[in-house]
């Protein structure tokens, strides 16, 4: 079945930086893209509307978001595209409204008028992803308007996929496959042994011949794992490459995808230690801020039984 693909917009030029890559997932998956937007209403609603000017200010500003994402709507052609005027909490109502749709996924902007720059993901979107029970492809916005027009979008067959051993990250890639294709996808499997941990004491106390057993130990063990994913996935029908790196695990996975030319970087929320373990924030968040490309992250919760 082919996905919904949810597009949160807040009328600001920042949120429609996620709007080239929801067409182009629109095209390749001959999905459709469901616009949405949000007005963020305090909790007590229903007292908020009693006011007659509360009432006129909130129907003059609905009709003023819908006609903006009818505009937006307008502009595009080629994939079929509806648009929906919510009220409430913007992250639980974006949710609320993926689950109503057959196959979702959501793609929106890191920031939004109300984010700081100085933090790569805004409250909204951590909080979607936090709660998704689909994928989030999350894009950041160019850093001047000027970058935005005409920015292009990778190939969205064309794959980063961050691995490190979980079944967590393997969830992650098998949701990737199931949006983007079970064949045919160009795959690069990555595995990022990690040595930051050793530096937390002054560098006179490492122990570097510790630090090189464990690294060569973990480096074999992790060419024997993405060696044996990548024969599955070769036998699927993908073009898969693999390689294992040492270091600091967002760097790696951010110069990775741009070595590899990927229009996509694939990962999950969580890593190997488990729930407690959540990426957002961290990891991920690095990665969006430095890797320059869209981020599809797949929470545990996607793939729970």
């Amino acid at each position: 079945m082919a996905p919904t693909i949810v597009v949160p917009l807040d009328t600001s030029p920042e949120s429609e930086a996620s709007l080239p890559v929801a067409e182009a997932l629109a095209r390749r998956t001959e999905g459709m893209l469901l616009l949405i937007s949000v007005i963020e209403a305090p909790s007590e609603f229903g007292v908020w509307l009693h006011a007659e000017e509360t009432i006129d200010a909130w129907v003059d500003h609905h009709v003023k978001v819908d006609q903006y994402l009818a505009g937006l709507a307008g502009g595009i052609s080629g994939v079929p595209v509806d648009t929906l005027v919510s009220t409430g909490n913007p992250a639980s109502e974006i949710n609320s409204i993926a689950r109503e749709q057959a196959e979702p996924v959501i793609v929106m902007a890191s920031q939004a008028r109300t984010g700081v720059s100085r933090v790569a993901v805004g409250s909204v979107a951590a909080s979607v992803i936090h709660d998704a029970r689909c994928p989030v492809i999350v894009v950041r916005e160019p850093a001047s308007e000027s970058a935005a027009t005409g920015q292009p979008v990778g190939s969205l067959d064309r794959l980063l996929v961050a691995l490190d051993g979980s079944d967590f990250a393997e969830s992650a890639l098998s949701t990737a496959q199931s949006v983007l294709g079970t064949s045919g996808l160009e795959l690069h499997l990555l595995r990022v042994v990690e040595t930051n941990k050793w530096y937390g004491s002054s560098y006179s106390e490492i122990d570097f011949t510790a630090l090189s057993v464990y690294v060569e130990s973990e480096e074999i063990a992790a060419s024997e794992y993405l060696e044996r994913q990548a024969a599955l996935l070769t036998d699927a029908g993908h073009t898969v490459t693999w390689e294992v790196r040492d270091g600091l695990v967002s760097d790696h996975i951010a110069t990775a995808a741009a070595d590899f030319g990927a229009g996509l970087i694939v990962m999950s929320t969580h890593g190997r230690t488990g729930v407690g373990r959540v990426l957002m924030g961290s990891v991920a968040e690095r990665v969006i801020h430095d890797g320059g490309r869209p981020v599809m992250l797949v929470n545990p919760s996607v793939t729970a039984g």
